[in-house]
């Protein structure tokens, strides 16, 4: 994340134009099963040198500290998506919410 902002703004400088801050984020993805072999191979193409476990939060309470990770380096927005259908959204939406809403400021 550092070096992809830090690329964005030498861009923008270089074409004279102004990124807000709050402009950075991630899409972060989790799951409390082993990932699937399709996911596992999509990653092993994309990006070969990472291990799957360290792109892929193995449950909702491991989000937390991998957002936190990302507001570190200058991120600010974040979508999250489970991997697997949850067997309730709305349970799955609440929990979310109980661990990832206190980070909002």
């Amino acid at each position: 994340m550092r070096r992809g902002i830090a690329a964005i703004k030498q861009h923008a400088d270089e074409a004279e134009r102004k990124i807000d801050p709050e402009h950075y984020g991630a899409l972060l993805t989790y799951t409390d099963a082993p990932l699937p072999d399709r996911f596992l191979e999509l990653i092993k193409v994309r990006q070969p040198n990472k291990n799957p476990g360290d792109l892929v939060a193995s449950s909702r309470k491991e989000l937390r500290p991998k957002i936190e990770a990302f507001i570190e380096t200058g991120a600010s927005k974040f979508v999250v998506m489970p991997l697997g259908e949850p067997p309730n959204w709305e349970e799955e939406i609440e929990a979310l919410a109980v661990n990832l809403l206190p980070l909002q400021d």
